[in-house]
């Protein structure tokens, strides 16, 4: 179908109390938590649940690491709040509901394998189990049987429709808070280290 839509780190502690005081605040305001099995060992590293402290091969992100990944994961969550603020109030979608409409809306006959859908989103199969159940009760999408075992994932007409509804209004959003805020270079650069960064994690997730 034709393309209607678009898509919308921590630091090891030390032994200083302080720093650790302050890493502690850090990871929650990033919203990481150290997990319950793991403790901090005497040299600062991390204890996990066989006693293995790995301070040793950690490395503690600098000044300048540090910022540059305070700043994206802040610009990330603005972003995303604030787009779903205007995108519900306008639609009724949440970035959930209108990510799987605008891949469902490119693919042919508006049509996706459950599988293909998961990993263009982004998503554990869990989740997208949940998702689709609750854009079936609203008439956005149908699920159909593929083969013996596989599920298509169906664009409705009403999904559709939604999607051209809320597509205008979402794509200003996107404009107004980040695209002209950016000048043609600074786009290409955020491009470039945006493709950089999923390429990584991609590959990482293919090898897991």
């Amino acid at each position: 179908m034709t393309r209607i839509g678009i898509i919308a780190g921590s630091t090891r502690p030390d032994r200083n109390s302080e720093q650790v005081a302050r890493w502690a605040n850090d990871t929650r305001a990033a919203g990481t938590t150290l997990p319950r099995s793991q403790t901090f060992g005497p040299s600062g590293g991390y204890v996990n649940s066989r006693g293995y402290d790995d301070s040793m091969e950690r490395k503690e992100l600098t000044e300048r690491e540090l910022g540059a990944w305070r700043a994206v994961f802040q610009m990330q969550e603005v972003l995303r709040n604030r787009i779903e603020q205007r995108l519900q109030a306008a639609s009724g979608l949440s970035n959930a509901d209108y990510g799987v409409l605008a891949l469902l809306s490119e693919g042919p006959g508006g049509r996706m394998r459950a599988y293909e859908l998961a990993r263009a989103a982004g998503w554990e199969k869990s989740r997208l189990h949940h998702q689709l159940t609750r854009m079936c009760a609203r008439g956005f999408i149908t699920r159909e049987r593929h083969g013996s075992r596989g599920i298509d994932v169906v664009i409705t007409a009403d999904g559709l429709a939604a999607l051209k509804q809320a597509v205008p209004g979402h794509t200003q959003e996107v404009r107004r808070l980040l695209i002209d805020r950016l000048s043609p270079g600074q786009l290409d650069q955020l491009s470039e280290i945006a493709t950089t960064v999923l390429d990584g994690l991609q590959a990482d997730q293919l090898n897991e």
